[in-house]
């Protein structure tokens, strides 16, 4: 987050705009959501949730048709 307030105070405009103006495609939805992105960036890991969150993917992966899981993916 100091970034996007440096780039805010150093040339007045919004980094998140600026990316959406110079960049396309998965680029640009990476980029974004890592600009954009509010998280804990603590060492500490919560395991109950990262098995969750795996179980998760893995439900998605494994069920879903590969055109089914590209329509979540870029949803």
């Amino acid at each position: 987050m100091e970034t996007i307030w440096c780039v805010r105070a150093e040339f007045g405009r919004q980094l998140d705009d600026d990316l959406m103006s110079e960049t396309s495609g998965h680029f640009r939805h990476l980029l974004v959501a890592q600009c954009n992105a509010d998280r804990d960036e603590s060492k500490d890991v919560d395991q109950a949730k990262a098995e969750s969150d795996a179980n998760d993917i893995f439900e998605v992966l494994l069920t879903r048709t590969v055109i089914a899981f590209q329509a979540t993916w870029y949803a």
